[in-house]
């Protein structure tokens, strides 16, 4: 739980540690955006949620409306 109480959970896969927030992450919509922007790679992650992690009803949009200085 971070100190603006958003939660996640780690799933390990060999070495591998992956981390998901309690929401759904979906940047699909700025795909074109990304792609202008040099991206060239789109994967989607899905693991289950487990039992005990409460999703929270969030857009998705992780920090892609904030502004840098």
């Amino acid at each position: 739980m971070s100190p603006k109480k958003e939660g996640a959970w780690v799933t390990r896969s060999n070495d591998l540690n992956y981390i998901f927030p309690n929401w759904p992450l979906d940047l699909t919509a700025h795909r074109k955006t990304l792609a202008q922007a040099g991206y060239t790679c789109f994967i989607t992650l899905e693991e289950p949620v487990p039992k005990y992690v409460s999703l929270k009803n969030r857009p998705g949009l992780w920090n892609w409306d904030l502004r840098l200085l």
